[in-house]
Parts: structure tokens; C-alpha cells; sequence
């Protein structure tokens, strides 16, 4: 079974088990705490990718840094990822929590692209164009790129839409070759 798979179960597994034991808040919180620990604390990921430490310890370590911290349902969560030996899969499976959740309450997060900086006002208005387009709450998050000379780029769910000026000149000139080669 391929990472993405794996990690898709023991995502559903959690929050489903966060949903009927009416815990959803608190494990969603642990879960984004949990997120920012992997990406700022090279201990953490040592801890976790260490092949030097057995399972016990690495049980230990996280049962001291975790007690108070994550609500009990988190804690054996992530017991069972170390002992299923899936620890290095929690990014993975953070990622597709969020995932799952977000279709759960029918969200959409993407990332929009655009060549210089976007006021809110514009953000705002092309957040509620696509929820209307979709049907479900789209949240967008901004940001530049060098590469476009004007337009946008648009990466919404698992699609892209490219409105980059560099797309629309392409096209465009496939569209002129195809006539030249048309003509002879």
C-alpha cells in the first residue's frame, strides 16, 4: 500500500474516533500543534526518524513531552503509529487530517499565485467567486511568484488552473503553429 493510502486510513481511523468521542476540537488542536513541532523541532523528527531508538523509548519520550500537552486520544494515536512502526508517516497523515476534515465541513484550501502581491479585497472576491463555483467554503492563501509576468496561478484541491500570462502565450502560439501547419 502506497504512503498516501496508508496515511488516508489512520487519518479517517482518527477522526473518526475524534467525531464519536466527541473530541474533534481538542484533536484537531493537538494535531496542529503536533504539525508545528515536526516542522520547528529537528529533536522531535530525530526522535521519531531515529533508527538507534527502540520502540520503548521512543514510547517513553513521548508519553514525558506529550502527557499534559495532547489529549489522551492523540497520545494513543500516536502510540499505535509507533507501534505499527508508522511514525514517519505523521506528516502524511496530518496533512490527509486536514484533508479529511476540511471535506468533512465542506472547505476547500488552496493557494493562489499571482505576480505581484493581492490586496484582501481581491483575495476576498475571488474566494467568494469560487465558492459559488464549488459549493463549498473556499479559503485561499496568497502569495508571489517571479516566474509569472502577469495573471495567476490558481491550486485548488487537487487541481491547477493556470492563468499566467506565460500559459496564455503558449497556448497561443501552439494555436498559430497548428494553423501554419493547417495551411500546407
Amino acid at each position: 500500500m502506497r504512503h498516501a493510502a496508508i496515511a488516508r486510513v489512520y487519518a479517517s481511523a482518527l477522526l473518526e474516533l475524534a467525531v464519536e468521542r466527541d473530541q474533534l476540537g481538542a484533536v484537531v488542536d493537538d494535531l496542529r500543534d503536533l504539525g508545528e513541532l515536526w516542522d520547528e523541532s529537528p529533536e522531535f523528527r530525530r526522535l521519531l526518524d531515529s533508527p538507534e531508538l527502540g520502540e520503548a523509548q521512543k514510547r517513553r519520550a513521548l508519553e514525558r513531552l506529550l502527557a499534559e500537552a495532547a489529549s489522551p486520544l492523540t497520545l494513543r494515536f500516536l502510540l499505535t503509529l509507533l507501534r505499527r512502526h508508522r511514525e514517519g508517516l505523521l506528516p502524511s497523515i496530518l496533512q490527509m487530517f486536514r484533508r479529511l476534515l476540511d471535506e468533512r465541513e465542506g472547505r476547500l484550501r488552496g493557494e493562489l499565485l499571482s505576480a505581484r502581491p493581492l490586496d484582501e479585497a481581491t483575495r476576498g472576491r475571488i474566494e467568494q467567486a469560487l465558492s459559488r463555483a464549488t459549493g463549498a467554503a473556499v479559503e485561499l492563501t496568497t502569495g508571489t511568484d517571479d516566474q509569472l509576468l502577469a495573471g495567476m496561478v490558481l491550486h485548488l484541491a487537487d487541481r491547477t488552473v493556470d492563468g499566467s500570462l506565460r500559459t496564455r502565450l503558449g497556448r497561443l502560439r501552439d494555436r498559430l503553429l497548428t494553423a501554419e501547419l493547417g495551411k500546407e
